[in-house]
């Protein structure tokens, strides 16, 4: 059996975050409780991606390479990431539909972000790890529920 590309695979749940948080974007100003729908499973799903990625796979790129400068990079790009997604989150709990500079701020954060691990992080998982040591990745990250602190 072949192991999907974890790149394809944390590409399209890169995608599917996106598609929340336009979505919340695009209501917000409409129907602001359909919109904190979207929200909710844009934080949670958010949340759940960043787990992965720290606690699986920065730990197994630095296994294998003995690097930590782009993972060192990526886990301080996450706190700045967390930082933008509690102003967000403050402003959804008081139901200020006024967060356009902090969703073009967590937008922007993203982008490069997401860049880097898709042209960096994610290829090289790919090229450095065994069929075997992909499954158990996968394995650990479905043990993660969405939601998950």
């Amino acid at each position: 059996m072949t192991i999907p590309s974890l790149n394809d695979f944390l590409t399209e749940d890169h995608n599917r975050l996106d598609g929340f948080l336009e979505s919340f974007q695009e209501r917000k100003a409409g129907s602001f409780s359909e919109a904190v729908e979207f929200w909710t499973r844009f934080a949670s799903a958010l949340k759940r991606h960043l787990l992965w990625e720290e606690t699986i796979l920065f730990p197994l790129f630095e296994q294998k390479t003995g690097q930590r400068g782009l993972t060192d990079t990526l886990r301080a790009e996450h706190e700045e990431i967390r930082e933008w997604l509690a102003a967000l989150d403050e402003k959804v709990q008081q139901k200020d539909a006024d967060s356009d500079q902090e969703i073009d701020r967590l937008v922007n954060e993203l982008g490069g972000h997401n860049a880097r691990e898709e042209y960096a992080l994610y290829p090289q998982l790919d090229k450095l790890l065994s069929e075997a040591e992909k499954q158990t990745a996968f394995e650990a990250m479905s043990a993660i529920p969405e939601g998950a602190p």
